[in-house]
């Protein structure tokens, strides 16, 4: 599906876009606002899509790698 595919008017001159889902987003005044709010929404998505890795606690690399207090150096 593109994105204007996505962006529809229903009454009163008001604008939507739709996501996946189905789900209606809205209302917009204009269809400008409602294509800047999808690409925005877009770009939210895009940066979701790729985590950032979480270490487990005990393995987190400050813990691995500190300096024991009983430890001669």
């Amino acid at each position: 599906m593109e994105m204007i595919e996505r962006i529809y008017q229903e009454n009163e001159g008001l604008w939507y876009y739709r996501t996946r889902g189905n789900h209606a987003v809205g209302p917009f005044e204009n269809k400008t606002a409602a294509e800047k709010a999808l690409k925005k929404q877009i770009r939210s998505w895009a940066g979701r899509a790729s985590p950032k890795p979480v270490w487990p606690r005990t393995w987190h690399p400050t813990r691995l790698f500190r300096r024991s207090a009983t430890r001669q150096s």
